[in-house]
């Protein structure tokens, strides 16, 4: 497909929708294939600039999609060591009375973005239970007193 996508770069080598369409083709079928590696962020990199160069603000969309996925998951698996490297911590401390809201939502979006979304819906349902006035009142009074 690589060859394909030089082969359609037109004389004077500006990029063409034909060439963008296969970059298209190829990083999605890279993503499906190999997952969500640096090589396959590099194609998509090349796509979007790509569709850039040749304003196609549909096919810039479709490349922001993956790049931004990838960027979630790293960050929520970063999230995701950072908490558990602390809670051993966390255990030591003598209780809370009020438990904060977010850390239940985001163990919910990093579990979806890592696919275990039976374990997400669980700290999600908690997250929407522990939402209170007296809860939210007390977050409030905690970051900003």
């Amino acid at each position: 497909m690589t060859k394909a996508a030089a082969v359609a770069s037109s004389k004077d080598g500006e990029a063409t929708q034909q060439q963008l369409l296969i970059y298209l083709a190829l990083a999605s079928a890279e993503m499906f294939t190999a997952g969500i590696s640096d090589e396959v962020m590099a194609t998509w990199t090349k796509t979007l600039k790509l569709a850039e160069s040749l304003h196609d603000v549909a096919s810039q969309l479709i490349c922001y999609l993956p790049l931004w996925g990838r960027k979630i998951r790293t960050a929520c698996m970063m999230t995701r060591s950072t908490a558990r490297r602390g809670a051993p911590k966390r255990r030591r401390r003598r209780p809370i009375q009020v438990r904060p809201l977010w850390p239940s939502g985001c163990w919910a979006i990093t579990k979806h973005h890592l696919g275990r979304l039976a374990e997400a819906r669980v700290h999600l349902q908690r997250s929407l239970d522990i939402d209170t006035e007296k809860a939210r009142l007390a977050q409030v009074n905690a970051v900003w007193l």
